[in-house]
């Protein structure tokens, strides 16, 4: 009856990805360390035949690669502690400061406010007071400590599930191919996982030298200049890359705020925000799409939607993760038949070259 009625299947493919929706929402604390791990084993998985191929055991091998990422985890944090914990006491000053240089451009705005208040005291008049409810809000610091045993626990839940994945996933995926039943569907399906995991590999290993390169870039950008604690501010750079877009726009609004507060003169201060504007748009529109092709190319309004839906999902590591989400799905959709229209759509570049095959759905004729 649902394959016969056009509508009703189309209400029950609907229902169908709100449920998804809905289940990736609210069980985000199971599905984001999940995600996360599955990617990382995607792209770590030449690592561990490298590691096979010199006669270790999987589980030995994953072990050892799983050390090498707490180990590179816990070394930049023990290297930018202590930077990070001078900026976190200096807030207050830093606060004062921003509201004391800003103070010139609020006036018109405070005394807008304070007339308004006064003709509201004036219409008033009289009468009784209203009391007046005072919500306690939740400060930020409060936030964070509330957040930080559920986020230990998916730390902990990710590094577990990439172990087990590095050292067993080969013999699920060998058994998962065999369960299809013709050759050739056998050969597509080990096409289509190879090429997942090569391209995925690629993206990631390619935008990590990159990113790296634009953090140093823009560090010795930030010593030229002048700014404090130069090399916290490359890092910064590097980390906040990987997000399209937004990460380069919190970027430079961080750099400016701090160049704000720690040089005398506005044009002094202008110099850090613009440096780093330029590396970051100097990466975006000539070194990235240079070295990565059109093969990993995607098309903007994609990226852009997707590093929202996926911020909105899960937050910042959502954000994280939504170009190498996107990766994947377009590799998938370029190796199944039905779904390459939708690879067509989100892919960027010369038209004639992407569209799908002659006779496939998604062609014109």
């Amino acid at each position: 009856m649902i394959r016969s009625d056009p509508v009703l299947r189309t209400a029950v493919v609907g229902l169908f990805v709100l449920a998804c929706l809905y289940s990736l929402y609210f069980a985000a604390e199971f599905f984001l360390p999940l995600t996360l791990a599955l990617i990382l084993h995607l792209v770590l998985r030449p690592v561990m035949r490298l590691l096979t191929r010199l006669r270790l055991p999987n589980a030995m091998a994953a072990g050892l690669v799983v050390l090498a990422i707490v180990g590179t985890l816990v070394s930049g944090a023990v290297y930018l502690a202590e930077p990070v914990n001078q900026w976190v006491d200096d807030l207050p000053r830093i606060a004062h400061d921003l509201q004391r240089k800003v103070r010139v451009l609020r006036e018109p705005v405070d005394t807008v406010m304070r007339a308004t208040e006064h003709v509201e005291k004036m219409t008033e008049g009289s009468g009784p007071k209203k009391p007046e409810v005072v919500l306690h809000r939740e400060s930020a610091v409060e936030h964070l400590i509330t957040r930080i045993p559920g986020a230990t626990f998916q730390a902990f839940s990710m590094l577990f599930l990439l172990f087990f994945l590095l050292a067993y996933s080969g013999e699920i995926l060998d058994r998962a191919v065999e369960l299809v039943r013709t050759r050739r569907n056998k050969h597509e399906l080990r096409v289509l996982l190879g090429t997942v995991e090569r391209v995925l590999s690629r993206y990631l290993a390619t935008i990590s030298i990159i990113n790296a390169g634009l953090g140093a870039a823009i560090g010795g950008s930030m010593y030229l200049i002048g700014m404090p604690t130069y090399y916290l501010w490359g890092v910064m750079a590097a980390l906040l890359n990987f997000i399209p877009y937004l990460g380069s726009v919190i970027g430079t609004v961080v750099v400016a705020l701090v160049a704000l507060v720690s040089f005398p003169t506005p044009l002094h201060a202008i110099l850090a925000p613009v440096a780093y504007l330029a590396c970051t748009t100097v990466e975006g529109q000539f070194v990235t799409p240079s070295i990565l092709g059109r093969s990993l190319s995607l098309n903007p309004i994609v990226i852009f939607v997707g590093v929202a839906f996926w911020a909105w999902i899960w937050g910042p590591l959502g954000a994280l993760m939504a170009v190498p989400i996107l990766i994947v799905m377009k590799a998938v959709f370029s190796h199944v038949g039905a779904l390459r229209p939708l690879g067509y759509l989100i892919a960027s570049g010369d038209l004639e070259e992407d569209l799908p095959p002659a006779g496939s759905p998604g062609r014109a004729r």
